[in-house]
């Protein structure tokens, strides 16, 4: 039997999570109480009790000709001696349903590219990232266009940085959207741009409004500075960088593109989804990971 989760079965849930993704009860507990809410997480029950779960996330595909809401698909789970029977499958046809067709999701590995695929997905959209030594952003301005990366001048500007709590997410919302919004865009409801702010925070990182203008938002893991998402120009982007860098005293940056970055991704991730979007046209960044 499918149905969606209700407080009631918020202490299973947590048990499905803990024993498939292994993380902290601190950040399970965090989960759901920053986000769970009735209607936003399937399940599939067995003698009344929940075995496999995932959550849908809602969002707006930015399409020519007018926007179609979607759903992101996140945390899907299946208890270990429930696996392999076919649950995450059912569901997933499920949430297709109730949904016509309209989700999306980001596999971890090549394994669970290859299940979403038997299960009607396909690969749409492409993150580009970059990964960026701080030596190379010391290189010359010769050497930056031979490496096809952003101009880097010899000049140094700090930038302001104002860091934002969840409570500004409309703020952030307002310019992800203006400087991002075009056709095959994914955009992110403003509960949902909260509760990323807070997860964020919560994981270490930190979304920082640059300017006045810009936002960008930023996570350090393993000695790599990640930015998730920004909306700066490719040239400020790498001065940005470069600061970033210098005041944390880490070596190594990885920057997920916009679509408009001029700059040479060596890194990608795949985006599948059960409604058609051009290959490699979309945007979506800022995922659920």
């Amino acid at each position: 039997m499918i149905q969606f989760a209700d407080n009631t079965m918020v202490e299973q849930l947590k048990k499905i999570w803990k024993e498939c993704f292994h993380d902290e009860d601190s950040y399970i507990d965090f989960f759901f109480g920053e986000y769970f809410h009735d209607e936003s997480t399937l399940v599939y029950l067995i003698d009344k009790t929940p075995v496999s779960m995932l959550t849908l996330m809602p969002a707006k595909l930015h399409e020519k000709n007018g926007i179609r809401k979607v759903y992101y698909v996140y945390a899907v789970a299946t208890l270990p001696d429930a696996q392999g029977k076919g649950y995450s499958s059912r569901l997933l046809e499920y949430a297709n349903e109730i949904t016509k067709n309209s989700t999306f999701l980001q596999p971890a590995t090549k394994a669970l590219e290859n299940f979403y695929e038997r299960n009607g997905y396909s690969s749409t959209i492409i993150r580009k990232m970059i990964r960026i030594k701080r030596e190379q952003l010391e290189l010359d301005e010769k050497s930056q266009m031979e490496l096809k990366a952003a101009t880097i001048t010899s000049e140094r500007k700090r930038f302001a940085i104002k860091e934002l709590r969840a409570e500004d997410s409309s703020l952030y919302k307002k310019i992800r959207d203006g400087r991002l919004s075009a056709t095959n865009y994914i955009e992110w409801e403003e509960y949902e741009l909260a509760y990323a702010i807070k997860e964020n925070a919560y994981t270490g990182g930190k979304t920082l409004l640059i300017d006045d203008s810009y936002i960008v938002m930023v996570r350090e893991y393993e000695d790599v500075l990640y930015i998730r998402e920004h909306t700066m120009p490719s040239n400020l982007i790498m001065e940005l960088v470069r600061q970033l860098l210098t005041d944390s005293n880490l070596q190594e940056c990885s920057v997920h593109l916009m679509r408009t970055d001029n700059l040479q991704a060596n890194e990608t991730q795949t985006i599948m989804s059960r409604f058609p979007v051009e290959r490699g046209k979309g945007y979506f960044n800022l995922a659920f990971e």
